[in-house]
């Protein structure tokens, strides 16, 4: 994926905006992470821009100045070292992108009221878990790129209070340099493909990244103090609720092709409507919980 020239690279003046949308400033305009937000929609709340690649991203002055100019509300920075056997060869690199950046950003956001969401890794574990990782798991990284990441973690955490980290893994993107195309080039020519066997992993498509930090913008824009996780989960209550009560309908449907009932002996027919009123009662109070309180 290539950059676009007709990316913005600042705000239109939205003083006079009873309703402004929020400044979405964009870090890394050449990356494919970049491209990928940029190319999912936006809600109508969203000003979105990049930052020019004339901005030296290893100079926290430049940066700051950037921002100071921009004054975003919000900071995705999509700039990540993403080669980690290359980390060990180049470690000052490594650090500089997956470290001193993300600090520098964490810096200014503090500085001008807005808020960073920076991108993590699975590499801060190692690997030693059985079953999938959880945030407040105890990380060991066990290489260069995994214990810069993790470090940039920790002084985010401890400069900035508005951030948001999200830890990715095994991230892929149509293009000629993917995993999966080049795979399949490999095997057009060779017998024997040498692949690691012993690593898991949470493949997890640019896209859907863009979706989601999309979507947490919008949702801490409109005011709300956590993201995501209240949502899906009380919509997954009620989800397991309308296909209990559609399983509880077809034996219903089936029962009553045999005769099972007649105006004496329903009660089975009449305890079905009455647990989808309930499921009624819950979607409403889950509408009242989620958007408007």
């Amino acid at each position: 994926m290539t950059k676009s020239p007709s990316k913005p690279t600042s705000f239109e003046d939205e003083s006079d905006n009873r309703f402004p949308r929020a400044r979405v400033l964009i870090v890394g305009e050449d990356t494919s992470l970049a491209a990928a937000f940029f190319e999912t929609d936006a809600s109508g709340g969203q000003q979105r821009i990049v930052l020019p690649s004339s901005v030296n991203l290893a100079d926290d002055r430049e940066i700051f100045e950037a921002i100071r100019m921009r004054r975003p509300d919000f900071v995705v920075n999509c700039m990540v070292e993403s080669g980690v056997d290359r980390a060990e060869l180049d470690p000052t690199e490594c650090r500089q992108i997956n470290h001193d950046l993300p600090v520098s950003l964490a810096i200014a956001c503090r500085e001008f009221d807005a808020t960073l969401i920076q991108l993590s890794t699975d590499y801060i574990f190692d690997g030693q878990k059985d079953i999938a990782y959880f945030e407040d798991d105890a990380p060991n990284p066990l290489n260069l790129y995994g214990q810069t990441r993790l470090e940039a973690e920790r002084d985010i955490e401890s400069l900035l209070d508005r951030h948001i980290i999200l830890r990715v893994s095994h991230l892929f993107a149509p293009g000629p340099n993917s995993f999966v195309t080049n795979i399949l080039d490999r095997a057009r020519i060779e017998s024997k493909l040498p692949m690691i066997e012993d690593e898991r992993g949470c493949p997890t498509s640019i896209f859907d990244i863009g979706r989601v930090v999309s979507a947490v913008i919008d949702q801490l824009n409109a005011g709300a103090g956590a993201y995501g996780a209240s949502f899906f989960m009380l919509t997954g209550f009620h989800g397991f609720h309308v296909m209990l009560g559609t399983l509880m309908l077809i034996v219903i449907l089936l029962r009553s092709m045999k005769g099972h009932f007649d105006a004496d002996h329903h009660f089975g027919f009449e305890g079905v409507a009455w647990y989808w009123h309930f499921v009624d009662v819950v979607w409403l109070g889950l509408f009242v919980f989620v958007y408007w309180l």
